[in-house]
């Protein structure tokens, strides 16, 4: 067979297949998504100018695939600024789940503490009024934040040792 037939057939047979696979909906809840949504609301009402970043993959119809997200491994999934014009991240985690941080989002937070930003991992609003008040008033700021941040899980501190 030639390498004409070849391509061919292979055309012949890739036009003959179905089309993409439809995605269902998910079926469990969605926590962290309603919090983060909570947690927003709560902020603009603080004065806050904060943006949701969508950094997961999404399902696109046309192509039949995933497509991945265009925000770096890490980026925390709210970002923007206090009134007073200060960088502010927020890593957002379903009720309960803060120390489910992954190791590129700490490796982020602890970057941005580092640059005098206020960055935290928050599951509750309970626990952000209590971290946002405690910050205001701490007289190192970089090291209050720093002491806020979760230990990484069992499974990823075997994965990136001591460098935290």
């Amino acid at each position: 067979m030639s390498y004409k037939d070849r391509i061919r057939k292979a055309i012949d047979s890739y036009s003959q297949r179905e089309g993409p696979k439809v995605i269902t909906n998910r079926k469990n809840e969605k926590p962290e998504a309603e919090f983060l949504l909570l947690l927003k609301k709560y902020l603009h009402g603080l004065g806050w100018d904060m943006t949701v970043i969508e950094a997961k993959a999404n399902y696109s119809e046309s192509s039949g695939r995933y497509t991945h997200g265009a925000v770096a491994s890490g980026y925390p999934d709210m970002s923007g600024n206090m009134p007073s014009g200060l960088a502010a991240y927020i890593e957002v985690k379903a009720p309960g789940k803060r120390n489910t941080i992954r190791p590129a989002q700490r490796e982020f937070l602890i970057g941005k503490i580092g640059t005098n930003c206020f960055a935290i991992v928050c599951d509750s609003v309970k626990y952000f009024e209590q971290v946002h008040g405690e910050w205001l008033v701490a007289s190192d700021k970089k090291s209050y934040l720093l002491s806020q941040l979760p230990e990484l899980a069992g499974k990823y501190r075997d994965d990136v040792g001591d460098i935290f």
